[in-house]
């Protein structure tokens, strides 16, 4: 078996396709390493407005909301919802 220079460049070619490869993939993205850091923290915001929170059931939700629309902070209506007060802007 003898080894041509054409066998050879076709190894090395490929060779160095394969590490390239193997480089790139072990590599993180700055959102990726940002992501992990922030999940690394072990702090969870989960708190949207007005005590309405990620994770609240439909139940809890709506009624917080229906409380929030008697104190006129909302305006609930079919598929919109309109804040009437919001950081000292009236609502659109």
């Amino acid at each position: 078996m003898t080894i041509t220079l054409k066998s050879l460049k076709s190894v090395t070619i490929s060779s160095l396709f394969v590490l390239l490869v193997v480089l790139v993939s072990c590599t993180q993205s700055d959102y990726t390493k940002l992501v992990k850091q922030e999940l690394n923290r072990g702090v969870r915001v989960d708190s949207l407005i007005f005590g309405i929170n990620f994770g609240d059931t439909r139940d809890e939700f709506y009624g917080k909301c229906f409380d929030l629309n008697k104190q006129q902070l909302i305006d609930q209506g079919p598929g919109r919802l309109r804040f009437n007060t919001f950081y000292g802007f009236s609502g659109a």
